[in-house]
């Protein structure tokens, strides 16, 4: 999904879909895996 920094904390969203059994990955503009919440703009979510 695509996340909007500007109006919310990435890690919120994170914490949540790990709460419900989810693995989480994150990405930046360029689609290059991070590892800093502040940094995504997009977050991979699968069970």
């Amino acid at each position: 999904m695509e996340v909007h920094r500007d109006y919310g904390e990435p890690g919120k969203v994170l914490d949540t879909l790990s709460q419900h059994g989810f693995s989480v990955r994150m990405a930046d503009g360029d689609l290059v895996q991070v590892e800093r919440p502040d940094r995504c703009d997009f977050i991979y979510a699968w069970r």
